[in-house]
């Protein structure tokens, strides 16, 4: 049986009516050898207090307070502080079945040569989603999974790391970026393994309403999303993962040109740009097409036959957003 110390990283942000629930689904484990560490973000609600009443209870956790920066970087001081064979984070407003670490760790013992364990999520997102098998998936195709099946999702609450990958490689969170930071981490770790393992069993479960950061109305902070996948475009040297990652681009982008015709902005320079991006990766959209929800393909294909229409069939209805 696997004895190893896994250090669960939480950071916190507002969330004093949240984290006793998170605390004691981590508490109550199966899995005992388990280091707990809890990053208060520049808290403004009463987190900070419900984090010193857990230490009280419990004074084997440690809880970390910081100046409110994100939670990439909340994250990143976690890594620092951990001493974990395994690390793996929970966000403040989850919690997680009681046998979630007992079965992932049982899964790195079992099948040889893992370096990363995934697990299902429960969650509104993954309704609906084709189901696939438990297996061992190999690093290549480990990118195309977190892309395109929302049981396995880029995340990095759903999934256990070894701790010795991200300090050789110096692997850490992005801290410039708002959106897609779990994404980014994961894409630079799983370029370190040899293999990962999926395991169907749904033992995390995810409040977040389906479509998370990315999803939900346009804000001009996301045209970021045009130059951080150009970069990952230029530093990766496989061409399978190039086309799978540029096909998720092509979604994203018609997602963002969906949001921005919803909203109340007008800019035709932010208008030109989206639509250029699609139009240039229309090769993209096509070539990963099967792997794409119904209603994506219906919204790229409508893109890709008339912009125009597009634009008249989405914009109909407009809310008020954030600029």
């Amino acid at each position: 049986m696997n004895k190893k110390l896994i250090s669960v990283i939480v950071p916190c942000f507002n969330a004093a009516q949240t984290i006793g629930a998170c605390y004691e689904s981590i508490k109550n484990q199966i899995y005992k050898n388990i280091e707990i560490i809890f990053i208060n973000d520049g808290s403004t609600d009463k987190t900070q207090e419900e984090l010193i009443k857990l230490k009280r209870i419990d004074g084997a956790i440690k809880v970390i307070s910081t100046t409110n920066m994100g939670v990439s970087h909340a994250r990143n001081v976690g890594l620092i502080h951990s001493n974990g064979y395994y690390i793996t984070f929970v966000d403040a407003d989850d919690v997680l079945n009681k046998n979630m670490y007992s079965d992932l760790l049982a899964d790195f013992q079992i099948y040889k040569g893992i370096d990363l364990v995934i697990c299902s999520l429960n969650s509104k997102i993954t309704k609906g989603e084709k189901k696939i098998k438990s297996k061992v998936i190999s690093r290549k195709n480990v990118i195309e999974k977190i892309l395109y099946n929302s049981n396995i999702q880029g995340f990095v609450t759903n999934k256990i790391y070894k701790s010795k990958i991200i300090s050789k490689n110096n692997i850490k969170f992005d801290e410039k970026l708002k959106i897609l930071e779990d994404l980014d981490f994961n894409i630079k770790y799983i370029q370190y393994i040899n293999n990962a393992f999926f395991d169907t069993r749904k033992l995390y479960n995810y409040s977040i309403t389906a479509g998370g950061a990315m999803f939900s109305g346009f804000s001009k902070g996301k045209l970021f999303l045009v130059d951080y996948y150009s970069k990952i475009r230029c530093n990766n040297h496989v061409k399978e993962t190039d086309c799978w990652m540029m096909g998720h681009f092509v979604l994203f982008m018609l997602i963002l040109l969906s949001n921005y015709y919803k909203s109340n902005l007008r800019d035709e320079k932010i208008e030109r740009k989206i639509i250029s991006a699609l139009k240039e990766n229309r090769y993209y959209f096509f070539k990963n097409i099967s792997k794409y929800n119904k209603k994506y393909i219906l919204g790229g294909i409508i893109f890709y036959f008339s912009s125009k229409l597009f634009k008249v069939i989405v914009g109909g209805k407009r809310d008020d957003t954030k600029v």
